[in-house]
């Protein structure tokens, strides 16, 4: 056997054992997905505001909300505002209030 030049391992030894590599695509498949990012207290009293006056109005809101490991962003009206659990519902989606990022009128 010889020894590699640059790294100092064994020919021999240069083999990855699937576990391994499937641990390697997970991890880089994670790092992929984007974390929900923390809103402070005053921008979720602004959304709230505007999710409030686009429900009273019946007026069309644009959101911008954290769904299934990324951002997802919805136009139409607020057919139901859901106040127990925090939530609005635009067409058949029921979106989390706490998952909205940004929205606009």
């Amino acid at each position: 056997m010889k020894k590699l030049q640059g790294n100092g391992l064994w020919e021999s030894s240069r083999m990855m054992l699937m576990e391994h590599r499937d641990a390697i695509i997970h991890r880089s498949m994670e790092s992929k997905h984007k974390q929900i990012p923390i809103i402070d207290e005053q921008k979720k009293e602004e959304i709230n505001q505007i999710l409030l006056q686009a429900f009273q109005e019946k007026m069309e809101i644009k959101i911008s909300y954290f769904h299934e490991k990324d951002f997802t962003t919805m136009t139409g009206m607020i057919m139901c505002l859901d106040k127990v659990k925090q939530r609005i519902k635009i067409y058949d989606n029921w979106i989390e209030c706490n998952l909205i990022q940004e929205c606009s009128l």
